[in-house]
């Protein structure tokens, strides 16, 4: 499905003129940051990092993790990539810090950049000090062209020069492919520098809503250590591949009123998937999944697997039925982490042995898993009037209050059209009779993945199968986001010449209708809790935060994206919170004091 994508999305781009249809390009990922250095950084206080070097990037997202890395231009990610060695991938692309697109219209030039920071390698030049690491062009969306590459630096302390020691030519998606390498002599100081830079180039189509990001490469495990042999690829890990997946057997997120009342509405098992690097038969111990409430106070509940024994090379998946129980004492929200985790031997690389998925139960329906992958619009000659269609089947009546949707930015902002805002009843599974228009809507940016609320000026009350989507008023793309990751075969549908199509792309619309209470414009994602609260200060903050009043000082809180993704969780102590090291970004942090009442606040961490 993934390679149809993309292949589906190129045979779009070569139509010049078009006449009406569908299309799909890639999405803008980068997370917004500030801009990128060139120079190596000295090391920290002196104290450059200490062997091994390893990074696979399965311990943190979206951003690289600062401990081993100097800038945080590439998007830590679980969505880009098409079976990696282990789960999570650093993707560069075409898009800089900011998640504007670089200016490489019809040109060539440096996209993004990934720096490590200072290495201690002063050993002798027979050590044996192997640089490795896992590469992938494509992945999920668009192919770098042949021009296009990805290019691997070492810093020369002699000269203060970058030297090229690899670089791969761009292609069409393939496995992914290591690369091992020696580090010569001259690179054997006491602060060793490497980085990965790609080369991009964007191509002008007469329309510039169509111009996206573009030329993806996808890294993964990157490994430099001494007393290796550069010949010998094995790499002695156990990983897993795939993260687990929604509960739910439709959606992705439901609102919990409505799922309180049909509980039938749950997936009958659970998944994972792990793969064997190494060269010869492992033993995996235990396979467990763990689901726990992270707003509620139910025990947490475990389905434990057993072992199983895995060939070399070969990728495993363990399905089982579950019997997990739903609960919360939540009136209208709720959260629980899923999480699954493998058991293997003392000397194998931890932290890709687990991987979570946050189940949410706020106030909207959900097919996506807050990711776009792609940007999808009905472009072309004689879409003036085109129409798009969202099937949604509810799982109770109820008052829809507003519609979330995530566009992505564009060329020069050249998608902000205006659309009508438009809702379906169904008939035979198609859309039928209007039952909603708003006019005087356009795609908004609140950042890579950031939803927008498009409150509706009156409530509409709403049960069994509807269609909600959109009326075009030009001919422009609109560059709704587009989850590749989450096929909804069948539920969208779009009209050009009066009458409806299935669409041809095996996607989830960034589309989430919103139930019951009334919404504000800057609430997203987050459950209908109180507004009025405790002080929750600094803010902006750097992951430290105090709370004073209304009895919230010993809270539980959870700190969320504006996708609706769980970052932290824990327990306030006394007034004080510390979440960490969050990436920079706004936040919404939800408080539950000690008697069960809830508090929210939108919360801005700075760099």
């Amino acid at each position: 499905m993934r390679r149809a994508l993309a292949l589906a999305a190129l045979s779009l781009a070569l139509g010049g003129n078009l006449r009406a249809q569908e299309w799909l390009m890639p999405a803008r990922t980068a997370p917004a940051l500030g801009p990128q250095a060139d120079a190596p950084a000295a090391a920290k206080d002196g104290a450059a990092l200490e062997l091994p070097f390893i990074d696979d990037f399965s311990r943190r997202s979206p951003l690289p993790d600062p401990a081993l890395w100097q800038d945080q231009h590439v998007l830590v990610n679980i969505t880009l990539a098409v079976a990696p060695p282990s789960i999570g991938v650093a993707t560069l692309d075409a898009a800089d810090a900011r998640g504007a697109l670089y200016p490489a219209m019809d040109e060539f030039r440096v996209g993004d950049v990934l720096t490590s920071q200072p290495i201690r390698l002063d050993y002798p030049a027979d050590d044996g000090v192997v640089l490795s690491f896992f590469y992938q062009a494509q992945g999920v969306v668009d192919a770098p062209e042949v021009r296009d590459s990805l290019v691997l630096e070492f810093f020369n302390r002699q000269t203060q020069l970058w030297d090229k020691v690899w670089s791969a030519p761009g292609s069409p998606v393939a496995d992914f492919q290591q690369v091992l390498l020696s580090v010569g002599e001259t690179f054997l100081t006491d602060s060793f520098v490497f980085r990965f830079k790609n080369i991009v180039s964007l191509t002008a189509d007469g329309q510039n809503s169509r111009v996206g990001n573009a030329d993806f490469w996808h890294l993964d495990y990157v490994r430099l250590d001494r007393g290796r042999d550069a010949f010998d690829p094995s790499l002695p890990d156990i990983a897993l591949v795939e993260a687990p997946r929604s509960l739910l057997a439709d959606y992705e997120a439901v609102p919990w009123a409505h799922f309180r009342e049909n509980p039938q509405a749950l997936a009958p098992s659970v998944g994972m998937a792990f793969a064997n690097n190494d060269s010869q038969e492992r033993l995996v111990d235990q396979r467990n999944f763990t689901l726990t409430d992270l707003m509620g106070e139910a025990q947490a509940q475990e389905l434990a697997g057993g072992s199983q024994n895995i060939l070399p090379g070969q990728t495993a998946r363990f399905d089982p039925n579950h019997s997990f129980s739903i609960l919360g004492n939540s009136a209208d929200s709720a959260l629980f982490e899923l999480k699954a985790e493998i058991r293997t031997d003392e000397f194998d690389y931890a932290p890709n042995n687990a991987a979570s998925y946050h189940q949410r139960f706020f106030n909207y329906y959900a097919y996506d898993d807050g990711s776009a992958e792609y940007s999808y619009g009905i472009t072309g000659e004689g879409t003036r009037n085109a129409q798009l269609a969202y099937r949604f089947d509810l799982l109770r009546e109820d008052t829809l209050r507003g519609v979330q949707m995530c566009f992505n930015q564009t060329y020069l902002d050249a998608s902000r059209s205006f659309f009508i805002l438009t809702i379906w009843t169904d008939n035979a599974g198609l859309p039928a009779d209007t039952l909603y228009t708003q006019i005087g809507l356009r795609p908004q940016y609140d950042g890579p993945n950031g939803y927008i609320s498009y409150p509706l000026d009156s409530a509409l009350v709403l049960s069994g199968t509807v269609y909600i989507g959109w009326e075009q008023t030009t001919t422009e793309f609109l560059a709704l986001g587009a989850d590749a990751n989450r096929p909804t075969q069948g539920k969208i549908f779009y009209n050009t010449n009066g009458s409806w199509r299935p669409s041809s792309f095996d996607i989830a619309l960034m589309i989430r209708p919103m139930f019951g209470h009334p919404i504000r414009q800057e609430l997203v994602s987050a459950p209908a809790v109180e507004r009025e609260g405790p002080r929750v200060w600094p803010n902006p903050s750097d992951g430290r935060v105090s709370i004073q009043g209304q009895g919230f000082e010993q809270a539980g809180f959870v700190l969320m994206s504006l996708a609706g993704q769980a970052v932290a969780s824990g327990q306030a102590r006394d007034g004080a919170i510390d979440l960490g090291a969050p990436a920079p970004g706004l936040y919404l942090l939800l408080l539950k004091a000690p008697d069960g009442r809830q508090s929210w606040t939108r919360l801005a961490i700075h760099p």
